[in-house]
């Protein structure tokens, strides 16, 4: 099946995640862990640490997605 949806993720350790979407058009953004304090200070959606991010990637339904993650670091499963 080919692919609709094609989510390339990036990681750095522990930094961030570069996001590239591709789509019928294309969109890439940046999307950080939340600090310790900030993720105490504000009203996050959730307080898992070293997991909430300030930029979510929300994959849609019904549709074929292809998701090619990669890391300048090792990744750990």
């Amino acid at each position: 099946m080919d692919p609709e949806v094609v989510a390339t993720i990036y990681n750095e350790q522990l930094s961030s995640q570069n996001l590239a979407f591709e789509a019928q058009g294309s969109a890439s953004f940046d999307s950080y862990m939340l600090s310790d304090d900030e993720l105490y200070s504000k009203e996050a959606v959730s307080s898992h640490r070293l997991l909430t991010v300030d930029n979510h990637l929300f994959v849609p339904t019904q549709m074929n997605v292809r998701a090619m993650i990669t890391s300048s670091d090792v990744i750990h499963s």
